[in-house]
């Protein structure tokens, strides 16, 4: 639990320099908090490569490494109890927020017209997804594009029902994340990174969300 809380700690710290810096840009919307998180992430790797410079080469590096590359090796039931509390409670967080979520997804200007606070829900948002991430990446690691693959592999399956698309999205991560389990675990002798197989995926969907991003908007 302690380094779910420390990964915390790490997220909030960045989520609010992502949002400061957002909030000095022009066009203070979502695309500016997108491209702020780019930059903190920027500077989030930097003190990553840092921190590998200064570990241990034989006792720490090797495990900093694997960390990265992401996987369920070592993962029980019994040592991710509080973890699977802390996703529930955002599970739950979301559920509840659900219908300001959706209106989220139109123009700042007609969300408020609609009556949501725009920035209040979007902080909220913000938050709940931070704590939820944040608990799952400090036992797996960095494991890529599964939050690419699965919401955008849903709305190609549901089209405009964002309802749908925000419910099987979560379903659908977990079954990609299942399937690229179970094949680190078998190719190969030894347990490789998930990510491997998430990135193989990925890296191929990301071209093609690319190619048909008009039909997808």
């Amino acid at each position: 639990m302690a380094v779910t809380l420390s990964a915390f700690a790490g997220a909030i710290c960045c989520v609010l320099l992502a949002l400061a810096l957002s909030s000095l840009t022009a066009e203070k919307d979502g695309k500016s908090i997108v491209l702020s998180g780019i930059a903190v992430h920027s500077l989030a790797q930097t003190a990553l490569v840092c921190l590998k410079l200064l570990a241990d080469p034989e006792k720490q590096l090797a495990s900093i490494e694997y960390w990265i590359m992401g996987s369920l090796n070592g993962i029980s039931l019994y040592s991710i109890g509080g973890n699977i509390a802390l996703c529930l409670i955002c599970l739950v967080g979301m559920f509840l927020l659900y219908r300001q979520i959706l209106l989220l997804s139109l123009d700042d200007q007609e969300g408020r017209l609609l009556g949501v606070n725009v920035t209040q829900i979007r902080l909220i948002v913000l938050l709940i997804a931070t704590l939820a991430a944040s608990s799952v990446i400090s036992m797996t690691g960095l494991i890529s594009f599964i939050s690419l693959l699965a919401p955008h592999g849903a709305r190609l399956l549901f089209k405009n029902n964002r309802l749908s698309t925000m419910l099987f999205s979560g379903l659908l991560g977990g079954c990609l994340l299942t399937l690229g389990d179970i094949f680190a675990r078998s190719i190969a002798s030894t347990e490789l990174p998930v990510s491997i197989f998430t990135s193989l995926l990925g890296a191929p969907f990301l071209i093609y969300l690319c190619i048909r991003r008009k039909p997808l908007q």
